[in-house]
């Protein structure tokens, strides 16, 4: 298909009748990878983001892997990167190996938002069967050289989110191909950081690159974050404050800890709190910490941004007071929050396109050491939420996919009993998708005593859930990603400390707690 003049319109009506075929051709096919191919050639068109959305929707819907894919020369901005970057982020089986993007029209913050999406993935680096190596994808940008200013972000950004590319190596006998690295950091059996190859000759120059770590470190590492400030919460209090993570004139991003609730319209928040002054708000505040029920988030939003005259939203229970998506309230993360009206809007449309979410969460059982990555494409019925409070794992519900890996396998000293700690991507985000699919697979999560009642063990004192990264652009298109590693969850950070740990990457110095 390269080369025969495509633009979006073409493209839509070609996926959609390469929908039909395919579907025909294995209409009941439940498996993993449904569809190989060794080259998948759109180069040389005039593709943007409609036909890149198409064409990886195609070939995310029939999980279609091949060896290399070749879009070259085409229009491909960053919402097209954005669509390529959900659909190689879809399985835990790396749907490409080597990617041609030169003469495209995105920036930048499309690469950073490329890279951050495949930085912490299960199925990246891609494993080579043949010489049984973690291989980074191998991954062609633009030929000329790239601006001192664009390797200072690349390199900030690997810094900042605990990742590695490759520029590149070559030794007297051999040299980085997309089927090997000769890098000696990323050459080893053990899973490491480095996620791509980029072109040595245009990534190259003053702005050093960190080197490659073990994979699992990110998940445990504080570095390049700002200190976690310490609870304002007095002996009385029941949970931890939120923090303030991200913030800019539109758009804030708050680490709601365990305890608080995202619940639409709650009772108990008064609008003239925006009056309070200073010390009036964080009495009030204060209370919110000590209330022996689950305390709103909309309340803590209100005293926190409903003083500011910018912040209207904020101050507008209709709209949630900036919510654009919930937290369980005992799972604890980041959450992105518009503070004004324009800020409301562009944030729900970031839930729409897909915000990049990574959970970490201690599943009861073990795994077999072949199964140290899956994934799970099971719809989700959501039907009966309001009623029950619970989802269910049906055919005739949404489609929804979680992709995991093993980080940790730990047992409890006192019962032998074993446990996994997982990192999971969130392909899709349906509403108690991770509990419901862990559940049917087996391995329900920890302190989940609404889909496993009765298996709450003592040493954890609420659902181990933690969500630990959250991507998005903001209103001046900047890729965001903000880590939150499993330290700002202290109270699962202590649970795991009283576990013995017994296999995985905790073993390999990756910082997991664990005796």
């Amino acid at each position: 298909m390269a080369e025969v003049g495509l633009d979006d319109a073409l493209v839509v009506r070609w996926c959609g009748w390469m929908d039909r075929r395919l579907t025909a051709e294995r209409p009941n096919f439940a498996g993993g990878s449904q569809f190989k191919a060794s080259t998948i050639d759109f180069s040389e068109n005039a593709i943007s983001v409609k036909g890149m959305k198409a064409l990886c929707d195609l070939l995310e819907k029939h999980r279609v892997r091949c060896e290399v894919l070749r879009l070259s020369g085409n229009h491909i901005g960053n919402e097209g990167l954005r669509c390529l970057a959900k659909y190689l982020a879809s399985s835990s089986q790396a749907p490409v190996q080597e990617l041609l993007l030169t003469k495209n029209r995105f920036s930048m913050e499309g690469v950073i938002w490329l890279l951050g999406s495949l930085a912490l993935h299960p199925a990246y680096p891609v494993w080579n069967a043949s010489t049984e190596r973690f291989v980074p994808l191998w991954l062609r940008l633009e030929n000329s050289r790239a601006t001192l200013e664009a390797r200072r972000a690349l390199a900030e950004t690997c810094e900042r989110l605990c990742f590695a590319v490759c520029l590149g190596e070559r030794t007297d006998e051999e040299s980085c191909g997309p089927r090997k690295c000769v890098n000696a950091a990323c050459s080893d059996q053990l899973k490491h950081n480095c996620v791509a190859h980029l072109s040595a000759t245009a990534w190259k120059g003053e702005a050093a690159l960190p080197p490659p770590a073990i994979h699992a470190r990110s998940f445990f590492s504080t570095q390049g974050l700002p200190e976690m400030k310490a609870s304002s919460a007095s002996a009385s209090g029941r949970r931890e404050e939120p923090q303030l993570l991200y913030e800019d004139e539109d758009l804030a991003v708050v680490l709601k800890p365990s305890g608080w609730s995202c619940t639409p319209q709650p009772e108990g928040v008064d609008p003239s709190w925006v009056w309070l002054a200073p010390a009036a708000r964080r009495a009030r505040a204060a209370k919110l910490l000590a209330q022996e029920s689950a305390a709103p988030l909309q309340g803590w939003l209100l005293l926190q941004f409903g003083h500011d005259p910018a912040c209207d939203v904020c101050r507008d229970q209709t709209l949630d007071r900036g919510l654009v998506h919930r937290l369980d309230v005992e799972t604890s993360g980041p959450m992105l929050v518009g503070k004004t009206h324009k800020g409301y809007e562009h944030a729900r449309n970031q839930i729409l396109l897909g915000v990049l979410k990574d959970y970490v969460t201690l599943v009861h059982g073990g795994f077999a050491p072949d199964r140290v990555r899956g994934e799970c494409h099971l719809a989700i019925d959501t039907s009966t939420y309001l009623e029950t409070g619970k989802v269910s794992v049906d055919a005739g519900g949404q489609a929804a996919s979680t992709v995991w890996e093993v980080l940790a396998e730990y047992q409890s000293p006192e019962t032998r009993e074993r446990f996994s700690l997982l990192h999971c991507r969130m392909v899709t985000l349906r509403t108690h998708q991770l509990r419901a699919h862990m559940k049917h697979l087996g391995h329900p999560l920890v302190g989940d005593g609404l889909y496993a009642p009765g298996s709450i063990p003592d040493f954890c004192p609420r659902l181990f859930l933690h969500k630990i990264r959250i991507g998005f652009f903001n209103l001046r298109g900047e890729a965001c990603f903000l880590r939150c590693p499993l330290q700002a969850a202290p109270e699962l950070w202590r649970a795991l400390g009283r576990l013995k740990k017994v296999g995985g990457m905790a073993l390999m110095g990756c910082g997991a707690p664990g005796r």
